[in-house]
């Protein structure tokens, strides 16, 4: 007798049901771990700023300019996401052939992937590094040398 009769769409969608779970699994952490490198960028940014607080009034009092500043500790958030960056592409090479088994119709080291991922996490780094860039700039040349 003929039992379980399905479109070809259904037995395709039924078998790759598994796969799509853990696609979207993989998305929801990914997007998730950088939401944490992000607050955790912005974390180590903001109290580099912090204790260079002194020198950037001093800085600003010496007749540097805000936009100098600014670029300082941009600088600082860039080279750090430089340096993620390139240690996520050291990595990737032995983590590809453990994810190849989770992508569908990617192949384990999609050349968008790896050149996206560092630019995006650049401009996560400077974004997060922006708000302490611009305290940073705003740094009171006269507090500063008063309690120097």
């Amino acid at each position: 007798p003929v039992y379980d009769i399905r479109s070809m769409q259904d037995w395709v969608d039924r078998n790759l049901q598994a796969r799509n779970l853990m696609t979207t699994l993989v998305a929801v952490f990914a997007g998730a771990s950088v939401l944490l490198a992000c607050l955790g960028l912005y974390g180590t940014v903001s109290y580099a700023v912090g204790l260079r607080f002194r020198e950037f009034g001093l800085r600003i009092a010496l007749g540097a300019q805000p936009g100098k500043v600014r670029g300082l500790v941009l600088g600082y958030a860039g080279r750090l996401a430089i340096a993620g960056s390139a240690a996520g592409l050291v990595l990737v090479w032995p983590a590809g052939r453990a994810l190849q088994s989770l992508l569908y119709g990617v192949g384990k080291y999609d050349l968008t992937a790896l050149v996206a991922a560092p630019i995006l996490l650049l401009a996560v780094a400077l974004l997060a590094g922006l708000v302490p860039a611009c305290r940073a700039a705003r740094a009171d040349p006269a507090i500063t040398l008063r309690s120097e």
